[in-house]
C-alpha cells in the first residue's frame, strides 16, 4: 500500500451545502458552520436550487473558499449535489442539508480528514442527527435497522442518511454519482450499496453530529414523498438485490406505501414511476449481488427495509 507524507499533503474538505426555499434555516446553518469551524481551512460550496433569480453570493462572502452554483431549476437532492461534487475541489466531501446545525469538535476537519486518511477502505462517515428544538433521534435518521443500536458508539454499517455525511472523493470516482433520476429519498442508498459492493466501509461516528431543523418550507407535499419513495425503493432494489428478495420488499413496500398514503392509487403510481426510470434508461444496469445481501446481514442490516 502507499503511504503519503503527512507533511507534505494534507487532505482537503470540501463542505457543499444545497438550498431550497429556505433562507433563514440557510442563514443558520451558514453560521453554524463559521463558528464551529471558522472560514478557512476548507472550502464551501452553495448550491443554490431556489430559482428565483436571488444572488445569494453575499451568504457565503465570509468564507475564504467559497463557490456559488446558482440553478435555474429545482434539480432535486440528488442533482443539486451532483453539481456540488462537479465544483467541489475537497478529497472528502461533508454534505449537509440547508437546515442541518453542525455540532462537532473544536478539531473536527483534522479529526474528519484523518480518518479517511488513515483508512483507505473507509468510503462514508455518517453523522449523528437530532430533529429539532427538542433534539429527537428520529429513528428515521439513525443509518441502521437495529434501532436498539448504542448511539452513542461507532460501529461500521450498510447505509448512511443524507442529512450529514462525508464521502471520500476517489469512492465517487469509482461508484459514479448520486441517481439523479430520484429527486428526492433513498439516492443514499443507493450510493452505499455501490460503495459495499466495491469493499468499502460506512461508519456511523456519533461524536460528529448535527441538529436537524427539519424546517418547514420548500418540502414537497406528503402525498409526493410517499409516492416518490416507493418508486425509488423499487429503483434501489431492482438495481442491486436478487429477484427474489426485490420482489419480497416490493411487495412490503408496497403494503407501506398503502398504510402511509391511505389512497390505494398511490402505490401503483409510484410503480409506473418506476416502470418508466426502467424503460428510459434513467437507472443503473441492473446488478444483483448477493454478496451484498450478505455484507449487510453480517453487518446486523436487513436489506429489505
Amino acid at each position: 500500500m502507499e503511504h503519503r507524507d503527512v507533511d507534505a499533503y494534507r487532505t482537503s474538505l470540501s463542505i457543499v451545502v444545497l438550498t431550497f426555499r429556505r433562507d433563514d434555516a440557510l442563514l443558520d446553518t451558514l453560521e453554524r458552520i463559521s463558528s464551529a469551524l471558522g472560514t478557512s481551512g476548507f472550502q464551501l460550496v452553495l448550491v443554490d436550487n431556489n430559482a428565483d433569480g436571488k444572488n445569494r453570493r453575499t451568504m457565503i462572502d465570509r468564507f475564504e473558499d467559497a463557490v456559488l452554483v446558482d440553478e435555474r431549476y429545482n434539480m432535486g437532492v440528488a442533482a443539486g449535489r451532483n453539481k456540488g461534487i462537479s465544483v467541489a475541489t475537497g478529497d472528502v466531501l461533508l454534505f449537509l442539508d440547508d437546515d442541518a446545525l453542525l455540532e462537532v469538535p473544536a478539531d473536527f476537519t483534522t479529526r474528519l480528514t484523518d480518518l479517511f486518511d488513515h483508512d483507505p477502505k473507509l468510503g462514508v462517515v455518517a453523522f449523528r442527527s437530532f430533529v429539532g428544538a427538542q433534539r429527537i433521534e428520529d429513528p428515521i435518521e439513525f443509518p441502521h435497522t437495529d434501532k436498539s443500536k448504542d448511539h452513542d458508539s461507532r460501529f461500521d454499517t450498510f447505509r448512511f442518511i443524507g442529512v450529514a455525511h462525508a464521502i471520500r472523493r476517489s469512492l465517487l470516482n469509482q461508484t459514479g454519482l448520486y441517481c439523479a433520476s430520484f429527486f428526492y429519498g433513498m439516492e443514499e442508498f443507493d450510493l452505499s450499496y455501490r460503495a459495499l459492493k466495491l469493499g468499502y466501509r460506512i461508519e456511523f461516528r456519533p461524536e460528529f453530529r448535527v441538529q436537524h431543523m427539519k424546517a418547514n418550507a420548500g418540502r414537497l407535499p406528503s402525498s409526493a414523498v410517499i409516492r416518490r419513495m416507493y418508486a425509488n425503493k423499487l429503483s434501489v432494489g431492482w438495481m442491486h438485490l436478487p429477484a427474489r428478495l426485490f420482489l419480497a420488499s416490493g411487495a412490503a413496500w408496497f403494503l407501506k406505501t398503502l398504510l402511509d398514503s391511505k389512497n390505494p392509487a398511490v402505490p401503483f403510481r409510484a410503480i409506473g414511476d418506476f416502470l418508466a426510470m426502467v424503460s428510459h434508461g434513467q437507472l443503473q444496469k441492473r446488478d444483483p449481488s448477493s454478496d451484498l445481501v450478505a455484507e449487510i446481514r453480517r453487518l446486523g442490516g436487513k436489506a429489505w427495509r
